[in-house]
């Protein structure tokens, strides 16, 4: 394996099981043919149990290494996307944001995203692009829309973990589901905080892994509360966090 290649072990790992596939399924075939397996029982009965092994192996390597080479797609650039930015990017990640805001797309780079793209019709072929067709290994989907969604599902590459950190009010809505079995990806539901998070999450600020200040944008007094609910109903630029202040 050539541990100087860009991908590290991850792309070399996989042509290798490519090839291992490749070979099974000749084997499946010729199994087929009496006068070619019968004579040579002892030799397939081998081959197998060679091709699990290794399939093993490349496994356990592919898992060992599972936060090296790892690209996060970040799908919606509010709040809590950008705050998935940070942790990707802290986690080692290489970290893709998509965001219809030039704006959001801008400050997602400056809080550590390695690309940027715009959320339009031409985001799956230019994720598939960045990551040389393969699609992002794990899809962390921050709007709670449907059609961002469906989009995830098509920039995560095979056997991909897609979280649902959005919160989708939709009762039904149109996916492509079938992806979901043929490319063998995980779902995710988020979750609340638990208190075994607020330690891990004071020490990732404190370290300055993951920045807060530059999410907070406006700082308005409690009784403007109405006029900052107006604000949130316009997704604008250089609107993210508003804080409340008590000026009792």
């Amino acid at each position: 394996f050539d541990t100087d290649h860009e991908l590290g072990y991850a792309r070399q790992i996989e042509r290798f099981v490519a090839f291992l596939i490749i070979l099974s399924v000749c084997a499946v075939v010729l199994e087929h043919v009496p006068e070619i397996y019968e004579p040579n029982a002892a030799h397939f009965h081998w081959f197998d149990v060679v091709t699990v092994a290794l399939f093993t192996i490349a496994i356990v390597v592919v898992l060992d290494n599972l936060g090296v080479n790892v690209t996060g797609l970040i799908a919606g650039l509010g709040v809590g996307g950008m705050l998935h930015v940070q942790l990707a990017k802290a986690a080692g990640a290489r970290v893709i944001g998509v965001a219809r805001s030039a704006w959001k797309r801008g400050l997602a780079q400056k809080l550590g995203a390695d690309i940027v793209l715009p959320s339009d019709a031409t985001t799956v072929g230019a994720v598939k692009e960045a990551t040389e067709g393969r699609g992002a290994d794990v899809v962390i989907e921050c709007t709670g829309k449907l059609p961002v969604l469906s989009d995830g599902i098509g920039m995560a590459r095979p056997g991909a973990t897609i979280l649902l950190f959005g919160i989708t009010s939709a009762k039904e809505g149109a996916l492509p589901f079938y992806d979901l079995y043929f490319k063998e990806l995980t779902v995710q539901n988020g979750r609340a905080a638990v208190g075994a998070d607020f330690q891990p999450s004071i020490d990732l600020v404190a370290a300055g892994k993951v920045q807060l200040d530059p999410l907070i944008t406006h700082r308005l007094p409690i009784t403007e509360a109405n006029e900052s609910m107006k604000m949130l109903e316009n997704d604008v630029d250089g609107r993210m966090k508003i804080i409340l202040e008590n000026t009792f």
